[in-house]
This record gives C-alpha cells, structure tokens and sequence, in this order.
C-alpha cells in the first residue's frame, strides 16, 4: 500500500482517471464507502469525510484496476 493521506480525499486519484472509467469507477467506490448520493460521494472525494483504512485499501485497489498507481490521495490540481 502507498503512505497514504486520506483526511485529504481521493481528488488527485480522480483526476487522473481516463473519462471512460469514471463511471464505474464511481459505482464501485460509492459502493465500498455505503454512500448513495452525489453530495457524499464527493464528500469522501474532497477529504471532507475520511474513509476507514480497510475502505481507504479498497479505494486503492479500485484506482490501480484503473491503471492509477500513484498520487491517489491529496487534492485535485486546479
């Protein structure tokens, strides 16, 4: 697993995301954090609800069967 830095959400990881793979990437997150909506989902995004360390592996592993390896966690560059 990469040191990671949750309190600060998963936007750089998510910025790097190929726009075909948004969606289900979104889908598979949203299921792995319990959350239905777009508000929460983009909570957890953003580092404003920190996801558990077992949820924060899975987010990982989700990104890496993506093909993003590094710089997952942090803020989205402007």
């Amino acid at each position: 697993m990469t040191k990671q830095n949750e309190n600060q959400g998963f936007g750089a990881g998510w910025q790097q995301l190929r726009l075909v793979d948004t969606a289900p990437a979104k889908a598979e997150i949203m299921k792995i954090l319990g959350v239905t909506t777009e508000a929460s989902f983009r909570n957890y995004r953003m580092g404003r609800l920190v996801p558990d360390r077992i949820e924060a592996e899975q987010i990982e592993h989700v990104f890496h069967n993506y093909g993003v390896r590094q710089n997952i966690w942090g803020a989205a560059e402007a």
